[in-house]
C-alpha cells in the first residue's frame, strides 16, 4: 500500500483503547495521529509536485508536531514523575492538551480532513495540466467532496449530539476518500509506492 495512503489511514481513523491510570480509566488512540503525520511528512518531503502540494507539506509538518504533543498528553500518566518539579509547566500544558483532545477530538480530525481535501486539490491541479485524464479529475473532485462531508461530520461531532457516533458516517467516507486518492495517484510516477525520489 502507498505510504501516503497508509499515513492518511492512521490520521483519519481513531480506535481508542482504555487503560487504567490509578483508579480511573483513560483512553488512548492505538493508531496515533502523529505516526500518520510523520509518514506523510516523510513521503511528501520530495513530492512537492506543485505549489498546492508544498502547502500540504507545510501543513503536515506543523500537524506532526501538534499531534505529537496531543499524543504525549494522552499518555502522560506513564511519565508523571518527570512532570513534577522542573517539568511542572510542561505538565500543565499536557493536561490542557489532554482536555482539548477529550472534548474536541472532532476539531483535531477536522484539521486532518481539511489537509486531505487540500491534498486532493493538489492532485486535481496536477491532472488539470492534461485534458486526457477526465476520470482522474472527476475522482479528485469527488475526493474533495468526500473530505468536505467528513469535515462537516467532525464539526458536528463537536457541537451536535446524535444517538449514534458521527464516526459511523465519517469513517466509511474517509475510507472511500483513501480509495479515491489511490486511484488518482497510481498514474503519477512521483507519487507511486510512497518511495522517496
Amino acid at each position: 500500500m502507498n505510504l501516503i495512503l497508509f499515513g492518511f489511514c492512521f490520521i483519519l481513523l481513531c480506535f481508542n483503547a482504555p487503560y487504567m491510570s490509578g483508579e480511573a480509566f483513560q483512553m488512548t488512540d492505538i493508531l496515533p495521529d502523529f505516526v500518520g503525520y510523520l509518514i506523510l511528512w516523510y513521503t511528501l518531503e520530495k513530492r512537492r509536485i506543485n505549489r498546492h502540494m508544498k502547502g500540504v507539506y507545510t501543513a503536515v509538518s506543523v500537524m506532526t508536531l501538534v499531534s505529537f504533543l496531543f499524543f504525549l498528553a494522552q499518555i502522560q500518566t506513564f511519565f508523571t514523575a518527570f512532570l513534577e518539579g522542573d517539568g511542572l509547566i510542561l505538565g500543565w500544558i499536557l493536561k490542557g492538551l489532554a482536555f482539548v483532545a477529550a472534548e474536541y477530538s472532532g476539531a483535531i480530525l477536522l484539521a486532518a480532513s481539511l489537509i486531505f481535501g487540500w491534498f486532493f486539490l493538489s492532485l486535481l491541479k496536477h491532472w488539470n495540466q492534461t485534458r486526457e485524464r477526465k476520470l482522474q479529475r472527476t475522482v479528485c473532485k469527488a475526493g474533495m467532496v468526500l473530505c468536505g462531508i467528513v469535515s462537516l461530520c467532525n464539526i458536528g461531532d463537536c457541537f451536535i449530539i446524535l444517538p449514534f457516533s458521527w464516526h459511523w458516517i465519517s469513517y466509511p467516507l474517509s475510507l472511500l476518500a483513501v480509495v479515491a486518492a489511490w486511484f488518482v495517484m497510481k498514474d503519477i510516477p512521483d507519487m507511486e509506492y510512497g518511495k522517496r525520489s
